[in-house]
């Protein structure tokens, strides 16, 4: 910063530079003109160089106030952004807790519905085997019957195996029984004579040439065969047709 005597120096010229001749620098008298200038009011160039040094004080603590001002601005700004940050941290990681919590939920749950299919494909199975045992100790009491009447059959005298009619009539009762029994259990004969030869339902043991059926036809049931809707429980024994060649 400038001394005193330049700073009144350097005032007083500027004063000079403005038109006032007043400044007094301390070695020499005002003149007439000055005293005058100040009796009606005006500032004398003494009164201004000391305006200038007062102004230029006050400058140079607006200046050092607003340096202090704007570091504390600063330095506030860094708090308030580590405190921001800090906050956004704690909510970040509440949330990954929370997450985390859902994610162990989920699985817990996903674990208990494996067991609970697990447990229900067991139990399934078990009634599965269960009514198959079912089915089939049903089927077995509904043929015991037919099986006694066998007995009986074997069992009777010669007399009234040999009477007239007996025999075939009690042979006749039981295959009829049985075929009840079958027919209740949803099983079906499988059609033969007559009709196309299909190797799904039909086994063919021999091709016969012939002139009266198309070929491939079935002409003659060996075995019989029995399918439960469309499942085939056994395939039907058949001979075939086979178209005769005219030129033979």
């Amino acid at each position: 910063m400038l001394g005193d005597k330049e700073r009144e120096m350097g005032c007083c010229e500027s004063e000079k530079n403005n038109g006032d001749e007043s400044c007094y620098t301390g070695g020499e008298t005002p003149v007439i003109g000055d005293i005058e200038k100040k009796e009606d009011g005006k500032i004398s160039g003494e009164d201004n160089c000391g305006l200038c040094k007062e102004d230029e004080i006050k400058e140079d603590k607006a200046q050092e106030g607003k340096g202090a001002e704007d570091e504390s601005v600063e330095v506030k700004s860094k708090e308030e952004i580590l405190e921001e940050l800090k906050r956004k941290t704690r909510e970040l990681e509440q949330e990954i807790d929370l997450k985390n919590s859902q994610i162990n939920e989920l699985v817990n749950r996903l674990r208990r519905l494996q067991a609970d299919f697990d447990n229900y494909r067991k139990r399934t199975q078990k009634e599965k085997e269960e009514m198959a045992e079912h089915a089939g100790s049903e089927l077995i009491k509904k043929l015991l019957p037919v099986l006694d009447n066998f007995e009986r059959a074997l069992k009777v005298e010669d007399d009234f195996i040999t009477g007239e009619g007996s025999f075939k009539e009690g042979i006749e009762m039981i295959y009829n029984q049985l075929k009840n029994i079958l027919n209740e259990a949803g099983v079906e004969v499988i059609k033969t004579v007559g009709e196309q030869f299909d190797p799904t339902k039909h086994e063919a043991i021999a091709r016969v040439e012939s002139a009266d059926h198309e070929d491939n036809t079935i002409i003659e049931e060996i075995r019989k065969g029995y399918k439960i809707k469309d499942k085939i429980i056994r395939p039907a024994m058949v001979k075939v047709a086979s178209k005769k060649d005219a030129e033979k």
